[in-house]
């Protein structure tokens, strides 16, 4: 059957909303809700379950370099409330290629509340040279907004501030051209050089002012970055979307260069990131699941603060704040029992059940002397609608916060 090319308005509004709650004891407690897409759940993936369920999986690989400060698959509007709203456009041309001769996309952001705006562009064209792919990527951040606790694993959070004062804003701007291909199903390789630029915006009112002593002026100021990354991953799972079985591989290395900076001095830093992970997934029974996942960052070389290796509750810490910890060496791990029943009615036709978790990690800084392993632990309902779009909402505990997250698909 001939596919017709597709052409594709997109329009998207996310409303967050960040609950505040206080203990009788007095203790504060901030808990918040946050929304993200986990790209499995996408529907390109889908469209090529026949080929591979992890092919498109690895699309945040394309255009998420490790080195990356920005994190381009999630926008955080944390403010109570937070309204998010894109708008885009996607072409997807067929050419008579499977699943697709090429696709981009051009989605612009905006945060009403925070006065935020982003501009991305994604290009992914199909077998260009050979079985090898062309991937593109552009980004633009003003601002964009992670949380900065300090460096350490020992870092202190107040509990007498609103989360806001850990607020760190740059403008960013981040490109990329890659190549990669799929062998087997199963395996995946990319090589993707970058340039990026950074621009941190100090702040009197916030944590930023006060961790200027450990700063130069020049720290602040805009940097240019170059570099390149090496991607390889290995996946094999029966389902895509709620995996019961399989086992997924990755690693990365990436080489970033500071070319250009205002400081003379900064001029020839470098560094390299290494990130590598593994998951498992196990079957207890017909709805039960044991997924299993470990994985780690270590840098060599002289990086700016803002580059250093992070754990946090987004990505592979739950019950803690995003990006909570920064460090030169990272380690973390993720366990999950998931349980899923089968449901068909006349209204519903999917899964549902829920989750329970416990994660654990650290972060390793030169000259700080810790043993502290940081744990987060909780649950949520799970449902999956037919066989194709899953959500997940969590809340997290730690010793120092409760964090809701509402997720579409698993963490991982």
């Amino acid at each position: 059957m001939k596919r017709v090319d597709q052409i594709a308005i997109l329009l998207s509004v996310t409303l967050l909303l960040t609950i505040k709650l206080r203990a009788q004891d007095t203790t504060r407690v901030n808990p918040a809700i946050t929304v993200q897409v986990n790209p499995q759940t996408e529907q390109y993936l889908l469209d090529s379950l026949n080929k591979s369920p992890f092919y498109y999986a690895l699309k945040k690989r394309y255009y998420k370099d490790e080195a990356d400060t920005s994190h381009k698959d999630k926008i955080g509007f944390a403010i109570r409330p937070s309204l998010n709203i894109g708008v885009g456009y996607r072409v997807r041309r067929y050419k008579n290629k499977e699943p697709f001769a090429y696709e981009q996309s051009l989605i612009a952001y905006y945060g009403i509340n925070r006065n935020s705006f982003a501009i991305e562009y994604q290009g992914l064209w199909n077998q260009v040279i050979g079985k090898w792919n062309i991937a593109l990527t552009g980004r633009l951040d003003i601002p964009n907004s992670v949380y900065f606790f300090g460096v350490g694993n020992e870092t202190q959070k107040r509990d007498d501030v609103r989360n806001k004062y850990y607020r760190l804003y740059s403008t960013e701007f981040y490109s990329a051209v890659g190549i990669n291909r799929l062998f087997n199903h199963k395996h995946f390789i990319e090589f993707s050089p970058f340039y990026q630029n950074v621009k941190i915006h100090p702040d009197e009112n916030q944590y930023i002012h006060d961790y200027m002593d450990n700063l130069s002026p020049k720290d602040l100021e805009i940097k240019h970055f170059m570099g390149g990354t090496v991607t390889y991953a290995y996946a094999k799972m029966d389902n895509a979307i709620s995996p019961s079985r399989g086992f997924v591989f990755n690693a990365a290395a990436s080489y970033v260069k500071n070319v250009k900076s205002t400081d003379v001095n900064d001029d020839g830093r470098d560094f390299t990131r290494y990130t590598s992970s593994a998951a498992v997934y196990l079957p207890l029974s017909r709805v039960i699941t044991l997924a299993l996942r470990a994985g780690g960052a270590t840098i060599q070389g002289d990086p700016e603060f803002y580059q250093l290796n992070r754990l946090g509750g987004n990505e592979n810490l739950r019950g803690f704040r995003r990006q909570r910890f920064y460090g030169t060496h990272t380690v973390y791990n993720n366990n999950e029992l998931r349980f899923l029943w089968p449901t068909q009615n006349r209204v519903f036709d999917g899964k549902v059940g829920f989750l329970a978790f416990v994660d654990d990690g650290r972060v390793w800084q030169p000259g700080e002397k810790s043993n502290t392993w940081h744990a987060g632990y909780g649950g949520g309902p799970v449902i999956q609608f037919f066989n194709s779009l899953l959500v997940n909402g969590t809340i997290g505990f730690s010793k120092e916060d409760l964090v809701f997250h509402v997720r579409m698909g698993f963490l991982f």
